[in-house]
């Protein structure tokens, strides 16, 4: 929960069984379908931030998770934020390019309804924090 302690403003929810888990695949899968319910139905569901190495690029999961959750982001009843993590690792000209290419592939899935954010993001660095605080703010009041 995030906002005041007695009246929070935000709920944050870290989905198990996406990207890397070091557990038994049948473990996995379990918490893929409880990810998959909770992407689908949770009607309250207001923003997914998408969390990719800017080094990888959107991976196959990734791209999976963006086919599941393209209606909601299409028509608008879900924001999506996507930080290209580990920025620092990476010169400015392969940060510009890894921006580039995850623009392309999320153009595919946005349309005029949408509401998608792109942010190169260094933890290190401090890179993209205000971007991020600023989404996740407009995003809450929007609720």
């Amino acid at each position: 929960e995030v906002g005041p302690k007695d009246a929070p403003d935000a709920l944050f929810a870290d989905l198990p069984g996406y990207g890397y888990a070091a557990v038994e695949r049948s473990a996995k899968q379990r918490w893929q379908q409880v990810m998959a319910d909770y992407l689908e139905i949770r009607r309250n569901l207001e923003t997914i931030v998408l969390l990719a190495d800017a080094r990888l690029g959107l991976t196959v999961a990734d791209h999976a998770l963006l086919d599941f959750v393209a209606p909601r982001i299409g028509n608008g009843s879900v924001k999506m934020l996507v930080l290209l993590t580990k920025a620092d690792k990476l010169p400015r000209l392969k940060v510009d390019a890894a921006l580039t290419e995850a623009a392309r592939v999320i153009e595919q899935y946005a349309t005029d309804a949408s509401d998608v954010s792109l942010v190169a993001f260094s933890a290190l660095r401090g890179q993209g924090i205000a971007d991020v605080a600023v989404f996740l703010r407009a995003a809450v009041r929007r609720t």
